[in-house]
């Protein structure tokens, strides 16, 4: 931010464009699928009423069923409701970027200069700069324990830093360091059978001699 602003806010306006874009396709797509729903609930509560009059079921049959039936429509007009007003939010207001954007002109920057140096993460910084923080499990199936983390700034979500290009001699460190690992790996992986292998040959032995 403080080294290069211009890429910084082209960056946000990119970023919240593709949250945006990616939120309103989402809820669009579960409108469409709680409207029909909706529609398949209002055809087989009358097809019920239909076997209700026709002697087909009994009344109180009829109630029970209905209620159910009923009872999920109530909730999906509600949450097709509050689908709707969120999806006219993001319609007029979709430029969520642009508000944070004049937020950084007017306070942003001083936020930013005021935390250039630190030496803890304090809690009034984070309420200052993030929304929240999202850590995910570790994954060891490469090998390496990898562990994701996603940071949500407020005003205009999730935001991905550029990775780095590393250096041959920072990658040639990287690929030293797993080789290593590897290495490892296998050595402690056949040493445990070598163990696990004395061990059933020595309960081999007990049980020949009793």
């Amino acid at each position: 931010m403080r080294e290069n602003e211009t890429e910084f806010i082209r960056q946000v306006r990119e970023d919240s464009s593709i949250q945006h874009e990616a939120t309103v396709k989402n809820h669009r797509k579960q409108l469409a699928k709680n409207e029909r729903r909706y529609a398949e609930l209002d055809n087989i509560i009358r097809r019920l009423y239909e076997d209700k009059i026709n002697g087909v079921i009994t009344a109180k049959r009829f109630e029970t069923l209905s209620a159910g039936y009923e009872n999920e429509q109530a909730q999906l007009e509600q949450q097709i409701e509050d689908l709707l007003a969120e999806i006219k939010i993001f319609d007029t207001d979709s430029d969520k970027a642009d508000k944070f954007i004049g937020i950084v002109k007017d306070k942003f920057i001083g936020i930013v200069k005021k935390y250039t140096d630190f030496t803890e993460l304090t809690a009034p910084m984070l309420n200052e700069f993030i929304e929240k923080i999202i850590v995910h499990e570790s994954d060891k199936s490469s090998g390496e324990r990898v562990q994701k983390v996603e940071i949500y700034l407020n005003f205009i979500g999730k935001f991905d830093l550029p990775e780095p290009e590393l250096t041959p001699e920072e990658l040639r460190e990287i690929e030293e360091r797993r080789a290593k690992r590897e290495k490892r790996r296998i050595y402690d992986q056949r040493w445990k059978e070598k163990k696990k292998q004395k061990q059933e040959e020595t309960e081999n032995r007990k049980t020949e001699n009793a």
